[in-house]
This record gives C-alpha cells, structure tokens and sequence, in this order.
C-alpha cells in the first residue's frame, strides 16, 4: 500500500483510553489475519509453479486448493456495514491517530484548529466493539488523549452526522466522564441508523437533538440555536471536538434530512464563534459520515456520495478557516445567512433565507469590506443595519422586476 500519510498510527495506550482491551486486540488479530492471507495470495500468483508449462496436476490441484482456502480469509464481515480488509487495520489506526495528532497540534498552539478528512469513520464503533462502519472511535479515543495526555478538564464533542453517534454516547455516560465530557449530538430520530440517541434519555453530560424525518434548514438551525448552543455554552469546554458527519445532506440518500452545505458553512460558524468565547477557539473536527447507496445485482455496494460530500466538506472546511462567526441576532432568518465566495473579491454574492435561491444580491467590494469588519469585530452597530436594509432593499427591487416580467395568466 503506498504511504499516504506522515501522522503516526495510534498507540494501544490510546487506544485503551477508549476502547476494552478485548476489542482492540480482536480487531488487530482479525486484521493480521486476513492481511497474511492476502499477502500468501500475492505469493502464490506469483509463483513460478503456477504458470510453468510443465508443472503436474498435483502442484496445479495444491495450489488451487490452498488459493480457495485462502480466499476464504480476504475480508471479514463483522455486520452489514463494517468488513475487516487487507489494509483495515492501516486505515483505522492512522484515523484514530490523525485525530490525536491534531489534538496535540491544537492543544500545544501549532494551529488554530484543525480537520482530520478520515476514514474508516469513527462515532458508531462502542467501547468494546465495531459496528456502522467503524472500528475504533477516533472522535472519542482524541478526547481520551486530550484528558489524558495534556490533562484537558473539559472536553466537548458536537456531533451532526445525521446518524447517532451510539458509541461516543456511550462513552460518554460513564461515571467517569460526568463531569469530563459533554456528548451532544443533533440526529435524524429513530426509525434511522442505529436506532439510538433518544432525547428522553439525556442526562447532564449528554445532549441528544432528535430530528424529525424531512428537516429542513431553517427547523435544524432553530433546534441548533436553541438546543445545543445554550449546553455547550453551559459546560464551557477547554476543548471542541466536531464529529463532522455530512449525511444530512439533502442529497444524501442514506437518510432523510434536507441540508445543503451552506447548512454546514453555518453551523461551523457557530461553532468558532463559541470556541473562541470558552477555549480560545480550540476545535479539533474528525470527519464520520456521508454515504449513498448502489445496488448490484444481489449484493449491496456502498459508497460515498461525493458531490454533496465534497462541498459540505469544503464549506466547513472554509468556516474553520476563516474562523469568521456568524452574529446571534434574534431575527438571524431575515438577515445575512452566508457569504458564498471569497470575500477578498471585488464582487460577491450573499444569499437571504426568506427569498427563494434564485435571488441574488450583488454588493460591491467596499460594501463586503464592511460586512466582514462586523462579523470580524462582533459589534451589531450601525454599520451591520445599515449594510442589511441595503442588501433587503436591492434584493426587493430584484423580485419585484422579476416579478414584473412573469406574464400573467389568461
């Protein structure tokens, strides 16, 4: 396998921190296992034997023999989801290691904040076991090696994947997490993958946003302001940890909630702004979800659907970057919800939540410059009022033209 990444694979000491020593080793021996296997498999058809003109029926009859035993040993199915391959174990341990790493990139001030693109996923894998996906919990064994290894006395972990996080849940709900960590997570509610997360059951240290079927942008961004904000504010953590799942997207047909990346773009935005009022902005986010589904045949072939992965990805990646925060004004929905390009150009685009898509209102670059001197400095004054009623007011005269020209009916 070619080398793809300079972060060190996680320690078993990591590991631990998370994970019942039994699954750890389960996973790791499983991995050895069918990495063996494919490594006799390579051997064997290579070997001269195999394809020399003169070779017997007994070496041909052994050699077969031995590739269909091996075979049998290629891949593991732990359930429905989640399968042991060749290079498993590489991929599980750099995830859970990126993720640490970046914790201590964070916690030590190499960088602001930082993103772990990673995969397999982490937020299904329990403490003792693999499941949706996941091995081990990289969201999870990080805050383990936050507390642990830079003695981080709060840390919490936002979870969107449109799918419950069971394993970091269950983490969570340790006595000895109680006043630790704080789990929240805002999920599409069961019926949905893994059937987990109900709101009856929160307790102090875990919040659990249940999101009905067909959620729209504007009903997850009030549940968001007024469920989750008010939590993380409370517990003020010294760390922010991001489960970072797109699979709510709207496109996403693995479940059923309509969010599109600028829902992503917000959300993040959010979040910095908290982050930079309890712990000085420090944000580790760890990707986990984002899938559709192609039938074959009989067989079920997943994979990711990666237009809508890609630019959710991006816009949270844009906001972490940026670490520009959206302002908290009770009435948010009437005002400015994204800028969707590059401020530094000399013309944007800024779209408003109570007109369709399709309008656009174009402001000029001295306008832009303003508008990110508020959202920079925090400061609702004149200037974000000012700037607001001018882009209502283009944006009004632009749906009342367009409107002008819709012929009317006969």
């Amino acid at each position: 396998m070619p080398h793809i990444t300079t972060f060190p694979a996680a320690t078993l000491e990591q590991l631990h921190a998370f994970h019942t020593p039994l699954h750890v080793n389960a996973v790791l021996k499983w991995c050895g296992k069918i990495e063996r296997s494919m490594d006799e498999l390579d051997r064997i058809a290579t070997d001269p034997r195999a394809t020399a003109g003169n070779v017997t029926a007994f070496l041909s009859a052994n050699l077969s023999t031995r590739r269909d035993t091996l075979l049998q040993y290629s891949s593991l199915d732990i359930d429905g989801d989640t399968t042991i391959m060749r290079y498993t174990r590489e991929a599980a341990l750099h995830a859970a290691g990126a993720a640490c790493a970046a914790v201590d990139a964070v916690m030590t001030g190499a960088c602001a904040n930082a993103f772990c693109a990673v995969r397999p996923p982490g937020h299904h894998a329990e403490p003792h076991k693999a499941m949706g996906f996941c091995f081990f919990n990289n969201i999870g064994v990080a805050a383990m090696h936050a507390i642990a290894g830079h003695g981080v006395q709060r840390v919490a972990i936002v979870d969107f994947d449109v799918h419950h996080g069971n394993g970091t849940d269950t983490k969570a709900r340790t006595p000895d997490m109680a006043h630790r960590l704080l789990y929240i997570s805002t999920h599409q509610k069961p019926p949905c993958f893994p059937n987990s997360g109900h709101a009856i059951r929160n307790s102090s240290n875990v919040c659990n946003v249940e999101m009905d079927a067909a959620t729209s942008s504007s009903a997850f961004r009030s549940k968001f302001r007024t469920e989750v904000e008010p939590t993380l504010r409370a517990f003020a953590p010294n760390l922010l940890l991001i489960s970072a799942g797109f699979d709510a997207h709207r496109d996403d047909p693995m479940a059923n909630v309509n969010l599109m990346a600028d829902d992503f773009y917000w959300v993040t935005c959010r979040l910095v702004r908290i982050a930079s009022a309890v712990c000085q902005g420090r944000i580790v986010s760890v990707l986990e979800g984002g899938t559709s589904i192609v039938g074959f045949c009989v067989l079920r072939y997943y994979r990711y659907h990666l237009r809508a992965l890609a630019d959710s990805a991006e816009a949270h990646i844009r906001a972490l970057a940026e670490a520009v925060p959206i302002l908290n004004h009770e009435n948010e929905q009437d005002q400015i919800v994204s800028i969707e390009s590059d401020l530094c150009d000399s013309v944007q685009v800024l779209s408003i939540t109570d007109h369709p898509p399709s309008l656009r209102v174009t402001l000029s670059s001295l306008q832009l410059k303003k508008l990110k001197s508020v959202l920079l400095t925090g400061s609702a004054d004149a200037q974000w009022t000012q700037l607001c009623v001018a882009a209502k007011t283009k944006l009004n005269m632009k749906s009342a033209a367009l409107s002008s020209k819709v012929p009317t009916p006969s």
